[in-house]
């Protein structure tokens, strides 16, 4: 079974963006609101207690914190009175809710327009698809998911600038925005060359068979099983799936379907035409 959890967690694996512990010294006046001494701090690896070593419940009643910017907010000073001490982990780069989403934005490009059980397509992805997909494809999707979010980084790092000073310091911060560039596109191209294996994805290769259809009925042309020359059995008839008319992306078509009358040539069979000499 898979789930975007398992995906993030993989691909914390593969980014090697571990937590790193922290812990604020103890603070001894009544306080709404403390600045954590980092950012992406998750909520559920913080611990608040006080002086006596009581921890603080974490309930959105007592206290708050903004898990993206590392600020902790009280709902009633009077609660920490007498200080507060807070210790936890933070993130380098990527909260698990970041990391979950780049998982289910791959999760849906590979099972975009998957055939169903019923022999159609699906054209947004099945709620059930990720949970039933094999631990190849897990993995598969883990190392797309790598990939968007070091392009969802690239979006920050991208407005960092050089620094030089007239003292002749200069701090090349593009740098960083280079390596992780080269990064992301080597994550694109081990994604795209693991699902090219197994065929999913966007540019997953489909195969059709190819049908001829009748001029006069419309109908598709019937197709046989192969067999050799001298075999006497009768023909055994194939009955492939018919793809959709029409990309999942285009609407419906609104085709106006006018029924025939019984006894016609599309309708229930061949009906006789006439007779030859009369």
């Amino acid at each position: 079974m898979c789930t975007t959890a398992e995906i993030g967690g993989k691909i914390r694996m593969k980014l090697r963006d571990f937590g790193h512990y922290f812990e604020v010294p103890f603070t001894a006046a009544p306080i709404y609101t403390m600045r954590l001494p980092h950012p992406l701090v998750p909520k559920d690896l913080l611990t608040v207690w006080q002086p006596d070593g009581t921890a603080i419940p974490a309930d959105p009643v007592v206290w708050e914190l903004d898990q993206r910017n590392g600020i902790l907010k009280f709902a009633d000073p009077n609660l920490v009175k007498d200080g507060v001490g807070v210790s936890g982990y933070f993130y380098e780069w990527f909260l698990d809710e970041d990391l979950e989403y780049a998982g289910q934005v791959v999760a849906n490009q590979v099972f975009f327009n998957r055939a169903t059980a019923g022999g159609g397509h699906s054209c947004d992805a099945d709620a059930n698809a990720l949970a039933n997909a094999s631990a190849v494809e897990c993995d598969v999707i883990a190392v797309g998911a790598t990939a968007q979010a070091l392009w969802a980084l690239l979006s920050e790092l991208s407005l960092d600038i050089d620094v030089s000073t007239p003292e002749g310091i200069s701090i090349p911060v593009s740098e960083r925005f280079r390596q992780v560039m080269e990064m992301a596109g080597f994550w694109t191209q081990q994604y795209k060359e693991q699902a090219s294996m197994l065929g999913i994805g966007l540019d997953h290769i489909e195969q059709f068979w190819l049908r001829r259809v009748a001029y006069l009925t419309n109908r598709l042309v019937p197709i046989i099983r192969e067999r050799e020359v001298d075999d006497m059995r009768p023909p055994h008839r194939l009955l492939p799936p018919i793809p959709p008319g029409v990309m999942c992306t285009d609407p419906e078509p609104n085709d106006v379907m006018i029924p025939e009358p019984p006894g016609g040539i599309g309708y229930g069979g061949w009906a006789s035409i006439g007779q030859s000499g009369t």
